[in-house]
């Protein structure tokens, strides 16, 4: 009995620690990389007044064929593909990323910078607050026009 409850408080302990560990590095991610994290409210504003550029969702293949932002492109993030994908894109563009909750969106935008973005926008909390928030995708409840909040009481539908 006592050596299950020290091998539970060891395993809470080493996950607490993990997650600290984990958020330290996606704090220095941000800061060492010039990577803009945005919340969805001022991701889409920044799509919107912007004229060429990347949107590109960093989830697995599945992940976005289930649901992804209107016009986003899937270049899934660690692949070994990926830094052939991006050498292959204007560096002088800006270039707006997520994932599904932005832990792996960090480490694409460091690797993006490698490849000379400069212009790097990261969706804060990921594809998943976007939902939360009511922020428009194509998917299975995809419902209006691409990016703009769902209307109150809006349901299902979609494309």
């Amino acid at each position: 009995m006592k050596y299950a409850m020290k091998l539970k408080l060891s395993l809470i302990a080493s996950l607490c620690l993990m997650l600290i560990v984990t958020g330290c590095q996606f704090k220095k991610v941000y800061e060492q990389q010039e990577v803009s994290l945005l919340p969805p409210d001022a991701y889409l504003q920044m799509l919107e007044q912007s004229e060429a550029y990347y949107l590109i969702d960093v989830r697995t293949r599945r992940e976005y064929k289930k649901a992804h932002i209107y016009g986003a492109e899937n270049i899934p993030f660690p692949s070994s593909k990926f830094r052939e994908a991006i050498d292959g894109l204007d560096p002088s563009r800006p270039v707006f990323i997520y994932c599904e909750t932005a832990h792996r969106s960090p480490f694409a935008a460091k690797e993006l910078r490698k490849a000379g973005f400069t212009r790097i926008y990261d969706l804060k909390r990921g594809f998943n607050f976007w939902r939360k928030k009511g922020y428009q995708f194509k998917g299975n409840k995809a419902v209006g026009q691409p990016g703009q909040p769902r209307p109150e009481g809006a349901q299902g539908g979609g494309r």
